[in-house]
Parts: structure tokens; C-alpha cells; sequence
């Protein structure tokens, strides 16, 4: 008698990841070939973010990465990004002192882009940069039941910020708490973390109320910060066919922020978001019927820098005149008749000043249907996004997102399933996405996948319509600094992936590997124009390029180069181009039933070019492994936890020489952290003291750019949980 995938429902046991299955199994598995538990005890895990459909993770058609409470426990981290180091391929960095980068396989800079990340479904990527600010999520390592990480493209399921993969963070239902927890952390760099939580019940609903507070004084400069976070959410069943999910947040704090090579130009940046997210769900016999809503609004606001103008332009003033024995005010005059030296807001360090709001609304329709073989999603989207910044835009831009989008999986055989995905978006153009995937299954223990993905990210809005000026007090133009080329195309990739998934020695030990090519173009990025250049080509290389990327030096009738000595703007443009291949790794060893060991794995060969500049010798700078992407990265993550309630735990992790963009070159290092805890039971909960210790042979090394130097770290919590 089979009875291993019922065996996956009723009993839900964590191996390859950890993560428990819910969910009834697909007819494929059914009629896989009787093996008894002495054969075979391992659980598959299920994941849904691959397609939107509950599915094993051996029949997804893209690599997954799960990361469990137990292997957060393990890691020990203080923040969210940090979580993400557990991802092969993955890189993870401070850009300050407590704000963070997360990018798949290198090529990124402060801001990375093409990963979408979703928190219990809502999205939230910036929309004037498709970024994330991780630090503002509302969310702590601790409040965290699982994430799914999609390392690969996932566009056609979840659109065009999943680019080069996608993650889902889910956080602790309300209906699995009870009782209430009040946690606080001390350690290094000033680090203080409070936070409690505490679940409410009613008769047909469960809610959960959670807040935070952080703070620590970051790196060698000014980048201190300090947060505080409000989020409530709840589960609310009229019926068994009917369930509602709900949260609201809001979070508000500091960061220091500013470029390592200036230090005396570090700013505090105020950050203020509220966000509510609801997901409906009604079940009908083989029919599944989904709503979601969300809206997120962001504040941030920069202390404005203000100079005289002859203090801004001193340089480029001597060079206008530099003969001259006019007054700096003269030259002013001169250049602008009647307009005298005023004070202007600048933009430092390229980090935006002064208020900025902008806020993004999705709402989305989503139907599940099962048939014999087949089993279906589908449904309709449409994204909202508004920025308000007159100092990168000129003012405020608003645009629609429609999206439809389809996934069907096939099983046509025991052994066999394809998946079939496809997203269509339409902003300023039509984009589609499309991708195909079959599995095999050899055994219930041996599988295999490939998959081919074409996709497409659209611009965001500050790389489709920059506008960064500087202008008098009454908006005349003084000076064009960055803009958008016109008719910024959206970013093109196509991926091939061949995948490996066994359980061996009785599902003790579990591998997870891939192969994969990534082929992108038209990348966008920008490139420095030099107004005399482009009037009179020195070259025909660079006659080419001028037709192309050369942009308007007039803003509104008004010429935006007459001050600026160099004559130059930075045009963002489709001017980057990549090819990547590699081989990625995950493996889990369950040793005993006190303890595991994981490890992954990921090699990187790319090469590439960028567009830089249209006014000096070499027009394109071309990289390859060892620059902007690490050839070689991965970690060893191992567990020991003693039924009397201490744990051991160490994480190790090693990556190559990496050059970031807009930040600094970084040296191969490797890091080592331990984590120490006991727990001691009470008659209504537990108590829990965990030590953490980072970096623990204090290999010093740089976190994205200069002076963000990672030296020993410390830090110590005390936890206690009640129930009711």
C-alpha cells in the first residue's frame, strides 16, 4: 500500500530543508512505485512561489532555496538580509551601517535590482528604483516561519522585478502562535534590539500584534540608525470555504547614509512607511479563487544641502574665466543675466535630498483549478506607482502596471511533468515572458529538470524618466546633471537551467545542484556625455555611439551645460550587456537526531560590457569572474542542539574577490560565527539565552565600499515566551 505522500500530509517532517508539506500531494507521485519506510523516510518539501501552485519542490520548475526557522535559529542573524547569505549565488552586503544589499551573482551596486521580494505575498520593491530597503520591512529574523528563495528567473510567475530570482518571506501565522514573547538583544557597534509580540483570539479570528525597536552606531562614519516597527496581523475564517489574511504596519526611523570616500558628507535619512495587505481565499471543490490587495507609502526625506552657487561651481567658474578678476557674484551675473548667487540644494554623493514620497497599489485576481492530469493558474494584475521628487524627476510621475498572467503543470506520466509559465505586462510597452519546464522523476528519491526562460524587467522610474537639475529659486536652469535617455527598453534575459535533485541513505542526506546559462542585454545603466564630444565625433567608434546615447543638453528650451566645466550629464541608458554560466550546490545532512549539516555551493564565469563614457579612451569597460561577480562563494552551516536544551551552532562562509558598482573593490575572505543557546522550560512557556559571536577570527574585511571595515562582533538576547 502507498502511503508516503499521505504520510507527507499527516506527518509533515522537515529533512532536505526543513520545511514542513501541508498540502496534498499531485497525481504524479501517486503512482510512483511502492517503497516501504525502511526504504525511504524522507519528506518532500513543498514550495509555492516557483508558479503560485502548491507543488513538491522535486516538480517546480526552477531552483529553490528554503531556508527553515531551524536553519534561521542557526545562522543567528540580527537582520533579514543577512538570512539570504544561506542562498547559493547569492551576495549579501552592508552598504551602511544598517542598510543592506541582497543580488544574485554579483553585477550590482547600492541599489540592486532584479530580485523581487514579497513579504507574505505584498511586494516590496521601491518604485523608483525596483530596490528593496530591507531595513524597513517590519519584520526581525525571529518573526520569520520560512522563506522560499527562487534562484533563477521567475518573471513569467511573478513579473519583471524576478529577473534573476525571487523570494517570498513568510512570517509566523497567528494561527500557529500562542501567547505572547518579549525578546531583547545587546552587543557590538552600540546594537540594541527590543521586541514583543502577543496573540489575540476571537471566535473566528486570530491575530497577532508584534513590535520592535533597534538602533547601533554602524561603521566608522556617522551611519548610525535608529527604527521602531508596529505590525498587525490576522486570520479571519467566516467559513470553511472562506479564509481572510490581513496586516497592517508601519515603521519609522533614521539611517545614516553616504559613499565610504566621503566621510564628512554622511547624512541621517529619515524613513517613514505604513503598508496594509490583504489576501482572500475561497475554495470550491477542485477550484480555488484568490484576491489580493496591497498598499505600501514610503517617506523619505534627506536633510537638504544648500551652497551659494560660486561655492558649488568654484572649479568650473575658474575655468569659464580664468583670467577674469570678477567676483565670484560677477560671474554669476554674467553667465545668468539677471540672476544673482543664490543658495541651491545639491545632491551629494548621488544620495537624493529633501522630501520624497511615493507609494505603490497592486490589486490582483488570481483562479487555481485542478483537472485529471492537468492543474492551472491564472489571473489578472494591475500595479500603481507614484514618486514625488523634485530633485531626481522635476516633479511627480505616476504610471500603471496590467499584468496577466498563466501557469499549467502536466503530468502525462508517473515520471514525467512539465510546467508552462507566461506573464504579460504592459506599461509603456508590451512585455512578455515565457517559460518552459519538464521534470523526471527516476524514483521518488532521484530527479532531474531543465527549463528555459525568456523574460523582461521594465525600467524603473528613475531609470526611465531621471531628471536630476540644478536650478535658481525661481527654476530657471543652471545646471543638467543626469537624465534618462528616451525610450528606455526594457532589460531582456534568457536563462537555461539543468537541475539534480537526490535523497540518498535513506533520505538522510539530500543534494540540490544545477547548472545554468543567464544571457542579458540591453541592461540599463549610465554613461558619462561630454557635450563638445558629442558635437564633433573624434572617432568612428565614438560617432556610433554618440548617435545612440548622446542625450537633449536642453531642458525646456533652456541649454543645461552652461556652467558645468566638464560638460557632461550621466545618461541612463540599455548600454550593459552579460553572459554568466555556472553550477550551484545545496546539500543537507542529517547526521543524528540532534544534529545537521548543510552546505552550498556556487561557481560563477561571466563576462560582459558596459557603455562608461562617450568622451574619453576606452568608450567600454568589459568585465569578467573576479570582478564584478565572485568565481567562487559558498557556506557550511552545522547544528547541535541536546535535548536538554543547549545549542551549538556555526556558520562559515567564504567568497572570491568581488569590484562592486558605485562601491569598492572587496578582497576574497572568509567569516566564521557561533551561536550558543539553552533554553529552560517554565510551567507557561520557555526562557532562551542565545550568544552570538560574528567574524570570530576577526579576519577583517570590507562590506561594500571603503571604511565599512567587519571586525569581531558580539552580541547577546534573552527571550520568554508565555503561552495563554
Amino acid at each position: 500500500m502507498n502511503h508516503y505522500y499521505s504520510k507527507t500530509i499527516m506527518c509533515a517532517l522537515p529533512l532536505l530543508f526543513g520545511f514542513s508539506s501541508i498540502s496534498s500531494a499531485s497525481d504524479i507521485t501517486q503512482e510512483a512505485p511502492e517503497l516501504s519506510e525502511t526504504h525511504w523516510t524522507a519528506d518532500i518539501p513543498k514550495v509555492v512561489y516557483a508558479t503560485r501552485q502548491k507543488q513538491d519542490v522535486t516538480s517546480a520548475p526552477s531552483s529553490v532555496t528554503i531556508i527553515t526557522r531551524d536553519m534561521i535559529d542557526a545562522l543567528g542573524a540580527l537582520n533579514i538580509a543577512e538570512i539570504m547569505r544561506l542562498a547559493p549565488g547569492f551576495q549579501v552586503f552592508y552598504s551602511n551601517g544598517s542598510t543592506f544589499g541582497v543580488t544574485p551573482h554579483g553585477f550590482s551596486g547600492r541599489h540592486p535590482k532584479r530580485l523581487e521580494v514579497k513579504v507574505n505575498g505584498r511586494s516590496v520593491y521601491l518604485p523608483q528604483t525596483s530596490s528593496v530597503a530591507w531595513e524597513t520591512l517590519g519584520v526581525l529574523p525571529e518573526d520569520i516561519d520560512h522563506i522560499e528563495v527562487i534562484r533563477g528567473s521567475n518573471v513569467p510567475t511573478y513579473g519583471s522585478n524576478a529577473v534573476l530570482g525571487a523570494i517570498n518571506i513568510v512570517t509566523h501565522s497567528p494561527v500557529q502562535q500562542s501567547g505572547g514573547t518579549a525578546s531583547i538583544t545587546r552587543g557590538s557597534v552600540n546594537t540594541e534590539i527590543i521586541s514583543v509580540s502577543q496573540q489575540l483570539q476571537t471566535e473566528q479570528s486570530d491575530i497577532l500584534v508584534r513590535a520592535a525597536h533597534k538602533k547601533n552606531t554602524g561603521f566608522l562614519y556617522d551611519d548610525s540608525s535608529k527604527l521602531d516597527h508596529l505590525v498587525i496581523s490576522g486570520v479571519h475564517t467566516p467559513g470553511l470555504s472562506d479564509t481572510l489574511e490581513f496586516e497592517f504596519g508601519a515603521s519609522r526611523g533614521y539611517f545614516g547614509i553616504g559613499d565610504g570616500d566621503h566621510g564628512d558628507e554622511f547624512v541621517n535619512e529619515y524613513r517613514r512607511s505604513t503598508w496594509v495587505n490583504a489576501n482572500w481565499q475561497h475554495l470550491a471543490d477542485k477550484q480555488q479563487w484568490k484576491l489580493h490587495f496591497s498598499h505600501a507609502d514610503y517617506h523619505f526625506n534627506t536633510p537638504e544641502d544648500l551652497v551659494k552657487i560660486s561655492e558649488k561651481y568654484e572649479k568650473d567658474l575658474r575655468g569659464k574665466f580664468p583670467e577674469s578678476e570678477l567676483t565670484p557674484e560677477q560671474k554669476i551675473a554674467k553667465l545668468f543675466p539677471g540672476h544673482v548667487d543664490e543658495y541651491v540644494q545639491i545632491d551629494p554623493n548621488n544620495a537624493s535630498t529633501g522630501d520624497r514620497h511615493f507609494n505603490t497599489t497592486e490589486l490582483e485576481i488570481e483562479h487555481q483549478i485542478e483537472q485529471t492530469n492537468w492543474r492551472h493558474v491564472w489571473g489578472l494584475g494591475t500595479r500603481m506607482d507614484k514618486l514625488d521628487d523634485p530633485l531626481q524627476l522635476g516633479g511627480s510621475l505616476e504610471t500603471t502596471t496590467y499584468y496577466g498572467f498563466a501557469n499549467s503543470e502536466w503530468t502525462p506520466t508517473a515520471k514525467l511533468g512539465i510546467n508552462m509559465g507566461l506573464m504579460a505586462e504592459k506599461k509603456d510597452s508590451l512585455d512578455v515572458s515565457t517559460r518552459l519546464a519538464a521534470n523526471y522523476h527516476f524514483t521518488e528519491a532521484q530527479h532531474i529538470r531543465t527549463s528555459i526562460t525568456r523574460a523582461y524587467r521594465q525600467p524603473a522610474l528613475l531609470e526611465s524618466d531621471m531628471l536630476k537639475t540644478v536650478r535658481f529659486a525661481n527654476g530657471d536652469l543652471i545646471d543638467l546633471v543626469e537624465r534618462s535617455a528616451p525610450n528606455v527598453e526594457s532589460v531582456k534575459i534568457d536563462t537555461v537551467e539543468l537541475g539534480y535533485i537526490g535523497y540518498w541513505f535513506d533520505g538522510q542526506l539530500s543534494v540540490d545542484a544545477k547548472v545554468f546559462y543567464e544571457k542579458l542585454d540591453n541592461e540599463i545603466d549610465f554613461v558619462k556625455a561630454q557635450v563638445t564630444q558629442c558635437d564633433t565625433p573624434i572617432d568612428p567608434v565614438h560617432e556610433k555611439l554618440a548617435q545612440e546615447y548622446c542625450p537633449d543638453f536642453y531642458v525646456d528650451g533652456q541649454y543645461g551645460e552652461l556652467i558645468d566645466r566638464k560638460q557632461r550629464v550621466l545618461v541612463h541608458g540599455n548600454t550593459t550587456a552579460w553572459r554568466n554560466h555556472g553550477f550551484e550546490l545545496q546539500s543537507k545532512w542529517n547526521i543524528d537526531k540532534h544534529s545537521w549539516l548543510r552546505l552550498h555551493y556556487a561557481y560563477l564565469e561571466g563576462s560582459g560590457g558596459r557603455v562608461r563614457n562617450l568622451h574619453e579612451r576606452p568608450y567600454i569597460d568589459e568585465f569578467t569572474s573576479g570582478g564584478q561577480l565572485p568565481r567562487n562563494s559558498g557556506g557550511l552551516l552545522y547544528s547541535y542542539k541536546l535535548d536538554s536544551g543547549y545549542r551549538f551552532s556555526a556558520y562559515w562562509e567564504y567568497i572570491d574577490f568581488i569590484n562592486w558598482q558605485s562601491g569598492t573593490p572587496v578582497d576574497s575572505h572568509d567569516r566564521l560565527d557561533i551561536t550558543i543557546s539553552k533554553q529552560w522550560k517554565t510551567s507557561k512557556g520557555f526562557t532562551e539565552l542565545k550568544v552570538t559571536a560574528q567574524n570570530v577570527l576577526n579576519d577583517e574585511y570590507l562590506e561594500f565600499q571603503k571604511n565599512n571595515v567587519f571586525e569581531r562582533r558580539a552580541f547577546a538576547s534573552l527571550t520568554y515566551h508565555w503561552s495563554d
